[in-house]
């Protein structure tokens, strides 16, 4: 009896735990025929847009800017989010306001 429970168990936790990633991948690749390659770039994008929208809400939270630099930032941000969040983020960001936000 506890064999036959020890081995329902194992098979239960086995068979349940694949099934719940087989199923939310089935859901992903029947609705919206996305593949895991899809799904990983999908996920990179949300990363990389999230960064950038943190960085524009960095660049107008930042005090020590005046107006037409943030402007010029913003420009620079979003006609080259890549390049432009780095250079923000590396060259952008005062020392004072990085001080002012610990």
């Amino acid at each position: 009896m506890k064999d036959y429970l020890k081995r329902g168990i194992q098979s239960l936790y086995l068979c349940c735990y694949p099934t719940t990633y087989l199923i939310s991948m089935t859901i992903f690749t029947s609705l919206f025929g996305l593949g895991n390659q899809e799904l990983f770039l999908i996920s990179i994008l949300i990363l990389f847009y999230s960064v950038v929208i943190w960085t524009i809400v960095d660049l107008f939270s930042n005090k020590d800017l005046a107006a037409l630099p943030k402007l010029l930032w913003l420009i620079v941000i979003l006609f080259f989010p890549f390049l432009g969040t780095l250079i923000y983020l590396y060259y952008g960001r005062s020392a004072q306001h990085l001080s002012n936000q610990r």
